[in-house]
């Protein structure tokens, strides 16, 4: 706690009782350096306002130049608390020198008296931990981990769908980078729902279009594009046993009706 952001806010001049609420309970986080990061949360209990208010006054403390916010995020990317800064900029408006009517002495004394508040005492390092914000941690030289391959939490679960007879005829490195190079093209979710409409069809089961296409030669020539629906489009979709783009599939819809 920074008793000099303490008396800052006080000496500001706050056009609600709610502002002078937030600003004294944002002021009671803030350090030496003036900056502080208690979530909106927190202050709307302490200041015993809702969240909206306490926006709305930090949105116009802003604005008047009081507090600079940064946004922060955790390291799974999550949102956490905002780093407020403090301006500890001088009040414009002068504290009014009190007369001294105590002494009751004809003239006034030569220097005003002043209020001044009781200094806290210095209150240990365990108090900061009643506080529900976080303190800001900066990774030192940790490595960025690589991102994972579109797709592939999907992959295994390609290989259990695709009819065995099409994957005995390439090996797995040339089945995994063609569905990388697939992923890129279409969603990966819909490409394994046309895998396992080509796996169910009859023309399949039946070996009615003949020997069934190695994996990598299903994905490079865009198959899924034919069994991404199901119903009599995609069964005579196959017949030509090549994806067929979108003209020839509504010709063939009003065709079928």
């Amino acid at each position: 706690m920074s008793f000099h952001a303490t008396t800052w806010a006080i000496d500001q001049a706050c056009e609600t009782a709610t502002e002078k609420a937030v600003l004294l309970v944002v002021a009671s986080y803030a350090g030496a350096d003036g900056a502080c990061f208690p979530s909106q949360d927190t202050i709307a209990r302490q200041a015993c306002c809702s969240v909206k208010s306490v926006e709305r006054a930090l949105a116009t403390f802003e604005t008047r130049g009081w507090i600079t916010r940064q946004h922060r995020q955790r390291r799974d990317g999550s949102r956490t608390s905002d780093l407020i800064h403090l301006t500890l900029s001088a009040n414009p408006e002068a504290r009014e020198i009190q007369s001294d009517t105590v002494s009751h002495r004809p003239n006034p004394t030569r220097q005003g008296v002043r209020s001044n508040p009781t200094p806290c005492p210095i209150q240990p390092d365990t108090v900061s931990g009643l506080t529900t914000f976080e303190p800001v941690t900066e990774p030192v030289n940790e490595p960025t981990p690589p991102n994972p391959p579109l797709g592939g939490d999907l992959f295994s679960e390609v290989l259990g769908s695709y009819p065995k007879a099409g994957l005995s005829a390439s090996g797995p490195d040339k089945a995994r980078a063609a569905w990388a190079t697939a992923c890129t093209l279409a969603k990966p979710a819909v490409i394994l729902a046309a895998i396992r409409a080509y796996a169910a069809s009859e023309v399949v089961k039946t070996g009615g279009t003949g020997r069934v296409p190695s994996l990598p030669r299903w994905l490079n020539e865009r198959r899924w594009e034919t069994w991404e629906t199901t119903g009599p489009l995609a069964g005579a979709a196959l017949a030509s046993r090549t994806p067929i783009n979108i003209a020839a599939r509504l010709a063939l819809l009003e065709s079928l009706n």
